[in-house]
């Protein structure tokens, strides 16, 4: 979250100067220990996580400030993924259907022997 948050309130502000109100700027998350920190800094905080306590705290001043929400994603639903974990089998299959606009059950050569019978 912090990688993306400077990009995501830039958006954000950009948005806000051309006229346009955000109501809910959300961002996703799939870690719910980087939720808590997130979003209660200190309370959440221990001994080994001093080495990112800047880093969320800045992102904590602006979920105080209502700038961004975080929310809960479950991993198996997270878009941020897609190109970075590997899928098998009907979650592979979901991924590719939203992406690439086609049916769940696609199968490339269902696709040739369609173009074969129109050529």
């Amino acid at each position: 979250v912090d990688d993306a948050l400077p990009q995501i309130l830039w958006t954000r502000y950009f948005l806000e100067c051309q006229g346009y109100e955000v109501k809910h700027n959300i961002i996703y998350q799939d870690n719910k220990s980087a939720i808590l920190l997130e979003m209660n800094g200190k309370g959440s905080s221990s001994r080994r996580t001093k080495h990112i306590k800047v880093r969320y705290f800045f992102v904590k001043d602006k979920v105080d400030n209502k700038e961004v929400e975080i929310a809960h994603c479950l991993t198996e639903e997270m878009w941020a993924d897609l190109m970075t974990k590997p899928r098998q089998g009907k979650g592979y299959k979901q991924f590719r259907a939203v992406v690439m606009n086609c049916p769940v059950e696609y199968s490339d050569q269902d696709e040739l022997l369609h173009e074969a019978k129109y050529d």
